[in-house]
């Protein structure tokens, strides 16, 4: 399965980086960093095809994509084993699911993930994943105590590849 993720400027970064590590400490629970998977927001997902085809599709849409912001508004939860943080859904967010959506379907006989398409799609950042129930309590506990609302600037997209993750193309967008 491919991914292409949406990555954020230096400073959101390090601040998403330091909520995790401060979750990991309190649970003990080190799936994220143990699978070298970098703080991202997921976007979308292709399965069955050749990273190139993908490249091919992607590049000309992604090439005139430019950087954005986001505010990050909320805290959730994912099948009570997976703590995020969730921005508002804006129209810079809707535009981009849109047409790298849009550009998928151009590629024959892909198959993509629902749960990852326009109005379908819940955008978020993992900070913990394959929490029991106590842990994930103990997350969200100190998450709440760290985290205010903010604002964030989408600067890179990737094509990424899962199982172990790794960035195979990265487009770095300009400002507007």
């Amino acid at each position: 399965m491919y991914l292409i993720s949406l990555y954020f400027d230096d400073h959101s970064t390090v601040l998403f980086d330091s909520y995790q590590k401060m979750i990991e400490k309190q649970t003990q629970q080190f799936f994220l960093s143990q699978k070298n998977i970098p703080i991202h927001m997921t976007l979308a997902t292709v399965h069955d095809h050749d990273e190139q085809v993908i490249f091919d599709a992607l590049n000309e849409v992604i090439s005139q994509c430019r950087a954005g912001i986001i505010e990050m508004t909320f805290i959730g939860s994912f099948a009570r084993n997976t703590l995020f943080l969730a921005p508002i859904y804006n129209e810079y967010l809707h535009h981009l699911s849109t047409v790298i959506n849009q550009q998928i379907d151009t590629i024959e006989g892909q198959r993509k993930e629902n749960r990852y398409l326009p109005f379908h799609w819940q955008p978020h950042i993992t900070l913990a994943r394959k929490l029991d129930e106590q842990q994930l309590v103990m997350a969200f506990q100190t998450l709440t105590m760290l985290f205010q609302p903010f604002q964030t600037k989408i600067t890179r997209i990737a094509l990424s590849c899962t199982k172990p993750y790794r960035d195979l193309y990265t487009w770095n967008l300009e400002d507007n």
